[in-house]
């Protein structure tokens, strides 16, 4: 759920489960709560044992920001990474290095940490002359649907005139650096990494 869903999820309750709000217990309280409850979620998601600065050389050497922003610096063709540390573990990360796109989470109303993700779900459409499109959805109608393409580009589709419109699981534009970079350097980017948390 990430931090921001599970304190709406407190704030809130669930309406028709049992689980009642606990707004009464005001804004620092349930941070806290959810800080405690986010370090449960660790408890099987691996260590860090890199080097956090020396994983930054390997984000900033490898071209991470080209994709990637952190504190609002870098490129938006990625997710966001400004509070990747708080939202996943480092078991996560690692898989993300190495094999991009396996375990991306789905959207889930209510769950703006996993909703944003939906933002990177590959498609293929076959147009109506037998072309593909491949690419990321921006935006989707009745009538069509809008992809991102790997150079940024949007693309508009008629889904009433595609031949075929698939979602592509496990797909997706970032590389893996299997092989590409070290087992130290998968380590310090994975503790780099990690370490991103917004502060309150």
């Amino acid at each position: 759920m990430g931090p921001e869903g599970l304190y709406n999820r407190i704030w809130g309750g669930v309406i028709g489960s049992g689980m009642p709000n606990f707004s009464y217990l005001g804004e620092d309280k349930i941070w806290d709560v959810v800080d405690y409850v986010t370090t449960l979620g660790q408890a099987n998601g691996g260590s860090v044992t890199g080097n956090a600065q020396k994983g930054k050389e390997v984000y900033d050497s490898n071209g991470c920001a080209s994709c990637h922003s952190i504190d609002g610096e870098g490129g938006s063709s990625g997710p966001d990474l400004s509070n990747i540390g708080a939202l996943r573990s480092a078991s996560f990360l690692r898989d993300e290095i190495l094999n991009p796109g396996a375990n991306k989470p789905t959207g889930e109303p209510g769950l703006p940490s996993r909703a944003a993700y939906e933002a990177y779900r590959m498609y293929r459409v076959t147009l109506a002359n037998g072309k593909t499109v491949t690419g990321t959805r921006v935006n989707e109608s009745s009538f069509s649907l809008q992809l991102r393409d790997a150079q940024g580009n949007i693309i508009s589709v008629n889904k009433l005139t595609a031949k075929k419109i698939e979602e592509l699981p496990g797909k997706s534009f970032m590389p893996s650096y299997k092989g590409k970079l070290s087992d130290e350097q998968v380590n310090d980017l994975v503790a780099y990494l990690a370490s991103l948390e917004v502060q309150r």
